[in-house]
């Protein structure tokens, strides 16, 4: 008998059966999503987020009006996280504000990146929307994958979501992240 083979086959089958295991997983994380999300609050509104997501910082402003959620993922290293912010009493306009919140964020997006003024919000309707979506550069070198929705609810409150990660990681969360935006309603 050839301890070295037998050990080789042991090998192989351990690392297929990993693989299996990883892609039943990966298969059932959508019906996990819906029936073990977490309903968070931002303000009068209400989103549910995956269980795997840890939300790191929870904020109410009152002197700004601003709420905030900031969710990452605490089970792996991924170099991803997620914020939602809720503005109220912000009469800037979109194209102003999306360009401020690059600059701040130190973005400059690629030129292949998708801009759209449109998005199916399960609950909510919006007087004005833009979502862009696609790789760029972080502070001159670093490459990211970012999602950007701001839109302008009634009585000129701002809501700003974004899923800012490694370009890798954003094909990981992203699906997760646009159905977070879905389920956003008013409480």
């Amino acid at each position: 008998m050839n301890v070295k083979f037998d050990f080789w086959w042991i090998a192989v089958v351990g690392f297929l059966a990993y693989l299996y295991y990883n892609a039943r997983t990966i298969k059932k994380e959508k019906d996990v999503y819906l029936t073990d999300g977490i309903r968070h609050q931002l303000g009068r509104l209400s989103l549910l987020a995956p269980n795997w997501w840890t939300l790191r910082k929870l904020s109410l402003l009152q002197d700004t009006g601003e709420s905030s959620l900031e969710f990452y993922r605490a089970d792996t290293h991924y170099d991803w996280l997620s914020q939602f912010h809720l503005v109220q009493n912000n009469s800037a306009e979109l194209p102003d504000l999306l360009e401020k919140i690059l600059q701040e964020l130190s973005i400059e997006m690629d030129q292949d990146t998708t801009r759209n003024n449109s998005f199916s919000f399960t609950d909510l309707q919006f007087q004005e929307l833009i979502r862009i979506e696609g790789t760029a550069t972080r502070f001159g070198e670093d490459r990211i994958y970012l999602d950007l929705v701001l839109s302008k609810l009634e009585n000129n409150e701002i809501l700003l979501a974004l899923s800012l990660s490694s370009i890798l990681n954003g094909c990981v969360e992203g699906p997760y992240f646009e159905e977070t935006l879905k389920s956003l309603c008013l409480n």
